[in-house]
């Protein structure tokens, strides 16, 4: 029952270094370094069995500043209702497996997005193009867990690029939305962003519980409802990475009567959910969902006013099933390529309409 509120918060600045085939992939986010460990000088357990509030008297909150605190500052609490959404929504879309052929092997008479993109390079650069083959060849793989794919590149994309919704013919080439969609895709599964938190590895000290609660307050705290800015985060703390685009969030803090220096809080993001398959339609209709998450977070009374959170506990299934990696999307633009080499950003700015 009693939770180690000694666990830490790390971060990492991705660079272009990702080697994803993911949904989170054959290595998720592995950092390049070894990660930055926040340390919270926090006594634990901070609470018994009895859910009594063990004596801080001497404990410094201030003597080692967590990351997250470093970027947004320290996290206070008052009761109330906050919630916020963001227009346009991100796009739905297929994420493509990486043991799915669709990218570079069509079942009909059509050519498939890669085929296309080659023979558009063919016509009017008037140079060899393999797209399909290297994405067949070094790419693809028929062995690939379930779930890895490129729901990560998916999901960014999806915030940052406006969404296809017609037909473009370019050289006499047909690029349907389900076309455009997977060459914007395929671009982003390389990105340069940062983010919050650590994919939980079995054989490493990460966490199940990260991130933790307190921390995944204050992000969505201050990048959804106060700044306004969708996020991405990988809705699962497992071996599995299944990476959303959040549009909206609703969040409930409620004082504990009993105890004051406990405060109650459910949080509701609804995310635009991935498709279920390559849909051969013009505009692509995706579903929403939405994700509860309860926890605790635990306080004490800054000397200068005002409950200063020190701990965080997930509660009820969110002990389970909650978020463990939140990627900041904060600019317009962000540093992005395909894993696969012949797909070049400046020929995809020729081609698609609102590529950056």
């Amino acid at each position: 029952m009693v939770a180690d509120f000694a666990a830490v918060l790390r971060i990492f600045v991705i660079a272009l270094l990702f080697v994803l085939s993911a949904c989170g992939g054959n290595g998720g986010f592995a950092p390049a370094v070894n990660p930055e460990n926040a340390g919270y000088g926090l006594p634990a357990p901070l609470f018994n069995d009895a859910g009594t509030f063990f004596d801080v008297t001497g404990w410094n909150p201030f003597e080692t500043v967590p990351v997250i605190y470093r970027d947004y500052g320290w996290l206070y609490l008052t009761e109330g209702h906050w919630e916020n959404e963001i227009t346009p929504k991100p796009w739905s879309a297929w994420w493509y497996p990486l043991r799915d052929k669709s990218l570079f092997h069509s079942k009909t008479t059509d050519l498939s997005p890669l085929q296309k993109y080659d023979s558009f390079v063919r016509a009017v650069y008037h140079t060899e193009s393999e797209a399909t083959k290297f994405e067949e060849e070094k790419i693809f793989n028929a062995k690939a867990q379930q779930w890895e794919g490129h729901c990560h590149a998916w999901a960014i994309a999806s915030i940052l690029i406006p969404e296809p919704k017609e037909t473009i013919t370019k050289a006499e080439i047909s690029f349907n939305v389900v076309d455009q969609k997977a060459l914007i895709i395929k671009s982003y599964e390389e990105f340069s962003a940062n983010y919050y938190g650590q994919r939980y590895r079995p054989s490493s000290a990460t966490a199940w519980s990260n991130i933790q609660p307190h921390f995944f307050h204050q992000f969505v705290m201050k990048e959804l409802i106060e700044k306004g800015r969708p996020f991405v985060m990988n809705k699962v703390p497992g071996l599995e990475v299944w990476n959303v685009p959040v549009w909206k969030a609703v969040i409930d803090v409620k004082r504990d009567q009993n105890k004051p220096s406990v405060f109650h809080v459910a949080t509701a993001l609804v995310t635009t959910a991935a498709l279920n398959e390559p849909i051969e339609a013009e505009t692509l209709i995706g579903t929403n969902e939405v994700n509860v998450y309860t926890y605790d977070l635990f306080t004490v009374l800054d000397p200068k006013g005002g409950d200063l959170v020190i701990a965080g506990n997930w509660t009820e299934i969110s002990k389970d099933l909650h978020p463990s990696i939140l990627i900041k999307i904060d600019k317009q633009e962000i540093p992005h390529r395909s894993r696969n080499a012949e797909i070049k950003n400046a020929i995809l700015r020729e081609l698609l309409i609102g590529f950056k």
